[in-house]
């Protein structure tokens, strides 16, 4: 093997297909110019024939548009924020309703040093009745 001959495996070969590859300053899987699409029907149209080319159109045509009638039904049907989003918004929740069980005893007047979130919510209740039954 002279120095720039070097046989490569399959998987080296998908690896660099996959991986978009570039060979001589341009992309293997670069993007398709309107010579490459005028290539591609005439060869379509050699080996399907003058019959079966207006099938393929129409059954190419079908399938991009369930194929965007499926990504617009999943997007409806996804969430507005992603999970990562909602598990922090779960996590903030609590301490946003401590602090607020504990700004409103204090507003009462109600001492919470050392006290729990439900010793502070029962004082809370309880003040709350005593207020509703002396009125």
């Amino acid at each position: 093997m002279a120095d720039g001959d070097r046989s490569f495996g399959v998987g080296e070969l998908m690896g660099f297909i996959l991986e978009g590859a570039v060979w001589k300053g341009t992309a293997i899987f670069g993007s398709i110019g309107p010579t490459e699409i005028i290539l591609l029907l005439i060869l379509a149209l050699i080996l399907l024939g003058p019959s079966k080319l207006p099938e393929l159109a129409r059954s190419l045509g079908q399938a991009i548009n369930e194929f965007k009638r499926a990504t617009s039904q999943a997007m409806e049907t996804s969430p507005a924020t992603p999970a990562p989003a909602q598990a922090q918004v779960q996590e903030v929740a609590p301490a946003k309703r401590e602090k607020s069980v504990r700004e409103l005893a204090r507003e009462l007047g109600i001492d919470t040093t050392g006290k729990t979130d439900e010793e502070i919510e029962k004082e809370i209740l309880a003040l709350v009745k005593k207020k509703e039954s002396s009125e």
